[in-house]
This record gives C-alpha cells, sequence and structure tokens, in this order.
C-alpha cells in the first residue's frame, strides 16, 4: 500500500546521512521535514476524525535509528525514530502505518524513509543517534503546528 503525499521539499536522498563531522546532511534534514510534515496533519486528522488531541503527537525527541547510526552509507535507507511521549501504543503504530504507506512502502532502498514512532526509545542498548539538538528549529516550527 501507498498513499501519494504532496511533501514540502524534494527529499536529497543521494547523499550520505552525516557530515565528516558528525552533523546531519540536507537528506536527513529534508527527509525529517517532510516526515514532520504528514505526521502534523495525520495528526490534525485523528483530531477531527477520531477526536483526540492532537497535541499528544508533540515530538520531544528525533533518532536516527538502524544501520545509520552506524554506517555512514548512501545506498541505504533512512530510519527515523520520533519519540512522542504522550501518545499511547495504537496512536504510535497509527502514525507509523501511514508514516510508512507514504516513505517507506514501494521505494527503492535509498529513498526509503523508515519512521518508528514510539512513547519512549524501546530499546535503548541499540545503535542510535540522538539527532534532536541539530534539527531543534524544524522540530519546534512543526511542533508549534500541533498547538495552533
Amino acid at each position: 500500500m501507498h498513499i501519494n503525499y504532496e511533501a514540502p521539499n524534494k527529499y536529497i536522498w543521494d547523499i550520505p546521512i552525516f557530515n565528516e563531522d558528525g552533523t546531519v546532511t540536507d537528506r536527513v534534514l529534508t527527509g525529517l521535514e517532510n516526515v514532520l510534515s504528514a505526521y502534523v496533519d495525520i495528526a490534525e486528522s485523528a483530531s477531527v476524525h477520531l477526536d483526540q488531541n492532537k497535541e499528544n503527537y508533540h515530538v520531544e525527541q528525533v533518532m536516527i535509528v538502524g544501520s545509520g547510526s552506524q554506517r555512514n552509507r548512501v545506498d541505504s535507507d533512512l530510519d527515523l525514530m520520533l519519540i512522542s511521549p504522550d501518545l499511547d501504543d495504537r496512536d504510535c503504530s497509527m502514525a507509523k502505518m501511514i508514516l510508512s504507506a507514504i516513505y517507506f512502502n514501494d521505494k527503492p532502498k535509498t529513498e526509503a524513509i523508515d519512521v518508528f514512532v514510539r512513547r519512549e526509545d524501546k530499546f535503548p542498548s541499540r545503535a542510535s543517534t540522538d539527532i534532536t539538538e541539530q534539527v531543534i528549529e524544524i522540530l519546534d516550527n512543526y511542533n508549534q503546528r500541533l498547538y495552533e
């Protein structure tokens, strides 16, 4: 299943995830902004159709997980984890399913973005890189939309 979504940016997938100094590249910035745009739309839809509080979708932390946090390869997908502590497991799963239908399903591996939405990091011993500080402006911008 695939959902067509009008993302705000052209996803730059053909560069590494990290620069040599460990900062995130435009691949992460464009990918994250596209993901957060859809995520806020999911929250707004849940508010209207499911009578949920869209503020519960507030994202506190963003991490790169999977092979991207270990190896800086161009030929891999981008794995992001959004930590939204006020969501229950059902809402996390729903958001993940919709985001997968937009950014992961039926995409070539290099163009795919796999997004995990969780209340907390369930597997803290697995490799991950917290990028929250590097993407705080993007995160704040989209979180603010949840309070409008």
